[in-house]
């Protein structure tokens, strides 16, 4: 299992080493779409050796980096790593695909895609460090990658803009939770996470307070926790399409797992202390991101405040402690990346065409185009929890778990279960309002031949959207399996 995990990083790695070589060559040669198809080759490679790897998981597998000593930094593949890391590259394979005609009018290809990729190898190496200094180094990675690729269209000022405010707060973010590892050293010693899970009376109780509140806050910057969302609905516009469709769908993932790798596996045994205060964060996270999309014309920014809606209800699953509770988190990021990223991916096609990010100028852009609202359909509706597509099943078993929980957390567990359903209904309305201004009334702009490549991306992952919706007990134990990897005390 982990052989093939280890050549899917070596694939990463390499790729991003050798992507500036081969787009000098691609330049001298005149076809710079050779880059582009490189990346894809690497991104859909690595995706394959991971997917085998998740396929053929059991238990988990510490790799050392370097020699053996006190301070080796260590890999460890196991379902729950895996899990993420498939679905890392498995949506960045479709982005690279998507980018190689939605970028090509765009200076500084070689650029891009080097920068693509060291942010995906960066968020794989992440979720497969097994201590937490390994951890702060690969997401120093991916935050540097990213920031750039949110300003990559550095002649207009808003990206810009979106890309320094982003900085900023993601450093604030990244000050906080490294101090709370600082902390954490300082109690224990050690910052290999599973010798940490393992002796949780190591931490004074109320000493651990400070480390929890600073893991909750640092990591809620990056998962766009509200009241530390501001730079998502900047950054998502501001950024190229294809780029707001991982920002979106994965990148803010990567706070998700900060969050869940600490609190879950760490922390656990205190529960009693987070676990109604992270629920008040979901919930006013959700509120926020939903009531707020309500009011949006600009398509991107109306996604955005759909992502930090979901990524309430994430962490409102999170914040259970219980296995129900991380399963149905679990496959609903998995869930939210595939029908979000679809969303992302189409907006992309309306604004390479038609130039305008304005709902009220795309009226009725896809209206009488079944290949263009097809995928509108299904991803707009997973999102918002219609059966049999994907997101119903990761929010059904969201609010299961809750009222479930109410044996652990008394009221406040059932109650926020309730307020998830409202926060769904909130969705329903303004995703039916998108696709009313979108599908069913007439415009005066229409999209009359769009990209076949950049619709095929869309297909792609609507297909995927009805697939896990049609025969979802395969996803569902495999993000149970790797719920279990969470909450597991030792290897």
């Amino acid at each position: 299992m982990y052989e093939q995990a280890l050549q899917a990083v070596f694939i990463l790695i390499l790729f991003t080493a050798v992507t500036p070589a081969i787009g000098f060559i691609a330049r001298k040669a005149r076809v710079e779409r050779i880059v582009g198809i490189f990346a894809f080759i690497g991104f859909l490679a690595a995706f394959l050796y991971f997917y085998q790897a998740l396929r053929g998981s059991s238990g988990s597998f510490l790799y050392a980096m370097g020699p053996l000593t006190s301070f080796t930094s260590y890999f460890e593949f196991s379902h729950l790593s895996l899990y993420f890391a498939a679905i890392f590259t498995g949506i960045s394979a479709v982005v690279a695909l998507y980018s190689l005609e939605y970028m090509k009018h765009d200076t500084g290809q070689t650029t891009y895609y080097t920068l693509l990729l060291g942010m995906i190898t960066g968020m794989v190496c992440l979720v497969l460090s097994a201590d937490l200094f390994t951890f702060f180094v690969y997401w120093e990675i991916m935050c540097i990658t990213s920031y750039c690729l949110v300003g990559f269209r550095k002649k207009f000022w808003e990206p810009v803009e979106a890309g320094f405010k982003y900085l900023i707060m993601s450093t604030v973010g990244s000050i906080l939770f490294l101090y709370a590892f600082a902390l954490i050293y300082g109690s224990t010693g050690t910052l290999n996470i599973h010798a940490l899970s393992s002796h949780p009376a190591a931490f004074a109780v109320p000493l651990v307070l400070a480390p929890i509140a600073l893991v909750i806050a640092g990591f809620g910057v990056k998962a766009s926790m509200a009241p530390f969302h501001t730079w998502l609905p900047d950054a998502h516009p501001a950024a190229p399409s294809s780029i707001s469709a991982l920002l979106s769908g994965i990148v803010v993932v990567t706070g998700i797992y900060g969050i869940m790798r600490l609190l879950l596996t760490i922390f656990h045994p205190f529960h009693q202390y987070w676990g109604v205060v992270l629920m008040v964060f979901a919930i006013a996270t959700m509120f926020v991101g939903n009531l707020t999309a309500l009011m949006q014309d600009d398509i991107k920014r109306l996604l955005a405040y759909s992502t930090i809606a979901h990524m309430g209800y994430i962490l409102y699953g999170v914040s259970l402690g219980t296995l129900q509770g991380a399963t149905a988190s679990l496959l609903h990021i998995l869930n939210h990346a595939i029908a979000k990223a679809l969303l992302f991916l189409f907006a992309g096609i309306l604004i390479h065409h038609l130039g305008t990010r304005s709902l009220e100028e795309l009226t009725g852009a896809a209206r009488g185009k079944p290949f263009l609202a097809v995928p509108l359909f299904i991803g707009a509706l997973s999102l918002a929890g219609v059966p049999p597509l994907n997101g119903f099943w990761s929010e059904l078993l969201l609010v299961l778990s809750g009222f479930n929980a109410a044996g652990t957390m008394g009221i406040a567990a059932p109650l926020g279960a309730v307020l998830l359903l409202i926060n769904v209904a909130i969705a329903f309305a303004y995703y039916l309002r998108l696709l009313l201004i979108l599908v069913f009334r007439e415009g005066e702009r229409t999209l009359e031949k769009p990209s076949r490549l950049l619709v095929l991306c869309t297909w792609i992952l609507a297909a995927m959207c009805v697939v896990i919706g049609l025969y979802p007990w395969s996803f569902i134990q495999a993000a149970e399996i790797a719920g279990k990897a969470l909450l597991i005390t030792a290897p």
